[in-house]
């Protein structure tokens, strides 16, 4: 599991190529290095959903200065989604949807409908001066998908130095019943 983990860092700080990178980045990759993919491909795939969606995109955007943001919020996915397509699948990757929100400093993501508990619905990042937050809608343990009509999950946030905060159970119908619901709340 460390292995793997290593990687999606690897990828994290390549990924923020718009930062100032370096030099032990861009030190070739090490022989012992290499067989790490092994690893990955063994890690079920929503424990490398749950690392995207929670871990990678909120240290990326909290470690980048603000580079995450400015490039999904002018539409450069590539480096979101490639990051997706190594550490989930290429089609994975198709299911992701990012676009600013327009009339505020922030960017949403929708995520392929999740399968599983704690993985995300949406993701809203917001700026507000120079901080940020990453916002997460996370479906909710013991929910069946036929139970309700909405998408019942749980509204979390992550900070910069990576702890996680519940703020409670929602029943969102939609991203925008989602966004319209939190764009105030975490400013």
């Amino acid at each position: 599991m460390k292995s793997w983990l290593t990687i999606a860092l690897t990828l994290l700080i390549a990924g923020c190529a718009s930062t100032e990178v370096k030099e032990e980045v861009q030190q070739p990759v090490k022989a012992e290095q290499k067989n790490e993919s092994n690893d990955l491909a063994e890690t079920p795939v929503p424990q490398r959903i749950y690392y995207f969606q929670h871990k990678l995109i909120s240290d990326w955007l909290y470690q980048s200065d603000g580079a995450l943001f400015f490039d999904l919020q002018h539409g450069n996915t590539a480096r979101l989604l490639h990051a997706a397509s190594e550490l989930v699948s290429p089609e994975y990757a198709d299911g992701i949807y990012v676009r600013p929100i327009e009339g505020a400093n922030a960017v949403a993501i929708k995520f392929p409908k999740p399968e599983h508990a704690a993985l995300c619905y949406y993701a809203l990042i917001l700026k507000a001066e120079d901080r940020y937050s990453y916002i997460t809608y996370e479906k909710a343990m013991g929910i069946k998908d036929d139970a309700v009509a909405g998408e019942i999950g749980v509204v979390g946030s992550w900070d910069s130095n990576g702890n996680h905060q519940n703020h409670g159970l929602q029943a969102y119908r939609s991203e925008s019943e989602f966004i319209a619901d939190n764009l105030g709340k975490f400013r």
